[in-house]
C-alpha cells in the first residue's frame, strides 16, 4: 500500500511540476488562454453588450436606444465599438435630406465586425449612395417592418430601396414575436418554445432571472478558481478538448439560440415578408431581400422560401450558391467560433450585392447612369446552383 501511495505521490508531483512549467512557459511566451480557446480567459465566452444599449418598445418588444452612447461590444472573437444614432441604428448617418436606401435585418446586418468593415457600410461606400443601416440583432421580419416604418417616419421621406437581410432563424423570431424586452437596461427573452408550445414569462419571473444571473456573474468573477480560469492555458486547452469552443452566445438573460428553429410554422415569417413588400409598394420604394447562408452550408435552407418570393414577385438574391462555390465552401467567411460573418464575409457579400444592386436598381439609384446589362457573377467561381441566386423580379 505504501509503495502504491509513493508512486501516486511521485506521479502527482511530476504532473504538478509539468503543469507549472507549461503555465510559466506560456507566460514567458505571452500565450494567453483566449488564444487557445476564446470561450475562456478574460472574455469568458459571452457576448457582452453594455447596459442601456437597448430600450423597451411597446410594439416590438425592444430596439437599439436612440442616441445610445458609444460602448464596447465583446464576443468570442474580439471587441468593437457600438452606438445608436438618433434613429436607433448602428449608423454614423444622422440625416437623409436626399435619396437614400434603408437596410434592415438581424445580427448579420447589425454586424460582428468593425463599423467600416460591415457589409452595409461597404455597400454604402461602393455604391456612393447613402444607406440608413438599421439592422438589429435577435429580430425577424415582423420586428424589421415595425422598425422600418418608424425610421422612415423619423427621416420624413421614403427611401428609394429597402434592403432586408434574411437569415434562416427569422421564422422562429417571427413565430414568437415579440421575443424580448428590456428591463432595467438589460435585454432579456420573454418568449420561448417549450415542447412545441409558446411560453411567455411574467415580468416578475424576468426580474428574478436577471437578479439571479447577475449574482452568478458576480460570483464567477471573484475567488481563486475564476482567477485561475482566466489565466490558465491548461484549463483553456482542456475546455476546448472536452467541451469544444461553442458559439459563445450570451445566455445571461435568456437571449440566444433556443430550440426547435426548424420546426416552427413559417406562416408568420412569410406573411411578414409579404407585409414588407406591401409597405414598400405603398411608399413607392423597391424591395430587395438578401438570403444569408449558415456557416455549416450543409443544407439549402431557402428552398421553400424562394418559390414564395418568385410567386409574390419579390426581388431577392440568395448568397448560398456563390458561398458554396468557394474552394472552402465559405468557411473562411465566418468567424472560427462565432457563427456570424467576419470582415472577409462582409466584404464578400458586399462585393456581390454591390454588383447585383447596380445591375437591377442602378437606374433607380442613379438615373443619369446607364445600367449594365451584364448579369452579376460571383468572384472566383460560378454558382453551383444558379436558380438559388436568381430573382423572380429583376
Amino acid at each position: 500500500m505504501r509503495q502504491k501511495l509513493r508512486v501516486v505521490a511521485v506521479n502527482l508531483a511530476f504532473f504538478l511540476l509539468g503543469a507549472l512549467l507549461i503555465e510559466v512557459g506560456a507566460l514567458v511566451l505571452r500565450v494567453r488562454p483566449g488564444a487557445i480557446d476564446p470561450t475562456q480567459g478574460a472574455r469568458g465566452g459571452r457576448e457582452v453588450i453594455a447596459r442601456h444599449y437597448f430600450t423597451a418598445k411597446d410594439d416590438r418588444g425592444f430596439d437599439i436606444a436612440p442616441n445610445a452612447k458609444p460602448s464596447k461590444f465583446t464576443f468570442n472573437e474580439g471587441t468593437y465599438e457600438i452606438w445608436g444614432n438618433k434613429y436607433g441604428c448602428l449608423d454614423r448617418n444622422e440625416s437623409f435630406e436626399g435619396d437614400y436606401a434603408l437596410l434592415l435585418g438581424d445580427s448579420f446586418t447589425w454586424g460582428y465586425a468593425p463599423y467600416e468593415a460591415k457589409w452595409g457600410t461597404r455597400l454604402e461606400r461602393s455604391m456612393g449612395f447613402p444607406i440608413a443601416k438599421c439592422g438589429v440583432g435577435h429580430t425577424g421580419q415582423r420586428h424589421q417592418l415595425s422598425k422600418g416604418r418608424e425610421v422612415v417616419a423619423a427621416i420624413g421621406h421614403a427611401p428609394k430601396l429597402v434592403i432586408v437581410g434574411h437569415f434562416w432563424n427569422d421564422p422562429h423570431d417571427d413565430y414568437i414575436y415579440p421575443e424580448a424586452t428590456v428591463i432595467d437596461g438589460w435585454l432579456i427573452n420573454t418568449t420561448f418554445i417549450e415542447k412545441g408550445v409558446i411560453a411567455r414569462r411574467t415580468r416578475a419571473e424576468l426580474e428574478t432571472r436577471i437578479h439571479d444571473r447577475l449574482a452568478q456573474i458576480k460570483a464567477d468573477q471573484h475567488g481563486l478558481m475564476p482567477w485561475i480560469r482566466k489565466r490558465s492555458v491548461i484549463l483553456a486547452g482542456a475546455n476546448r478538448v472536452l467541451k469544444g469552443a461553442g458559439g459563445g452566445r450570451d445566455e445571461r438573460f435568456g437571449v440566444g439560440d433556443t430550440e426547435e428553429f426548424e420546426s416552427v410554422d413559417p406562416a408568420q415569417n412569410n406573411a411578414a415578408i409579404e407585409a414588407i413588400k406591401g409597405w414598400t409598394d405603398a411608399i413607392g420604394a423597391r424591395l430587395f431581400l438578401v438570403l444569408i447562408p449558415r456557416r455549416d452550408m450543409d443544407k439549402d435552407y431557402y428552398a421553400k422560401l424562394r418559390p414564395l418570393l418568385e410567386e409574390r414577385k419579390i426581388a431577392y438574391f440568395d448568397l448560398y450558391a456563390p458561398t458554396l462555390a468557394l474552394p472552402d465552401h465559405g468557411k473562411s467567411l465566418y468567424w472560427k467560433y462565432d457563427p456570424h460573418w467576419n470582415p472577409e464575409g462582409d466584404r464578400f457579400a458586399a462585393e456581390i450585392l454591390d454588383r447585383e444592386i447596380k445591375r437591377r436598381f442602378g437606374a433607380l439609384l442613379n438615373p443619369s447612369a446607364t445600367p449594365s446589362a451584364t448579369p452579376s457573377a460571383t468572384p472566383s467561381a460560378t454558382p453551383a446552383a444558379p436558380s438559388t441566386s436568381a430573382s423572380a423580379h429583376p
